[in-house]
């Protein structure tokens, strides 16, 4: 039999907004989160040396049954899912890459992209994937 004093937790909508950029003073790319307080919109720094964020693709729901019925590889920038809207989106497949703060932790100089520029360096340098499950969409 249900008890009548069960507590129910209630949570405001929240929106955030990631991009990469470099810091103004450590000269150093950063994973930046925007945020607006109902007045001002900030940039607050949240990890330094990720030097991309990419949005690789998302499982979409193109006929409303709340079910992804396909992978849509994102392309572009920002990322575009190809004529499905972001609605749509079930889920997302986020990769970071990120690298060593130390420019000769690695054991040999390698060649990557970063800020429009070809880079080499002997940083250590990795890539983390996950997949993201948007609240409320998922069944």
């Amino acid at each position: 039999f249900p008890s009548h004093d069960i507590e129910a937790m209630i949570f405001g909508y929240g929106e955030k907004t990631f991009f990469i950029g470099m810091h103004p003073t450590l000269n150093l790319p950063m994973l930046y989160e925007v945020s607006y307080n109902g007045t001002a919109v900030t940039a607050n720094d949240v990890v330094a040396n990720v030097y991309d964020m990419q949005v690789l693709s998302a499982r979409v729901d193109t006929n409303a049954d709340s079910a992804p019925d396909s992978t849509v590889i994102s392309t572009g920038s920002p990322p575009a899912l190809g004529g499905v809207t972001w609605p749509q989106a079930l889920s997302l497949q986020v990769r970071f890459s990120v690298r060593s703060e130390s420019d000769n932790a690695g054991p040999s100089s390698l060649t990557y992209a970063f800020n429009g520029a070809s880079v080499t360096d002997k940083r250590i340098k990795r890539d983390f994937t996950t997949v993201i499950g948007i609240r409320n969409r998922l069944p």
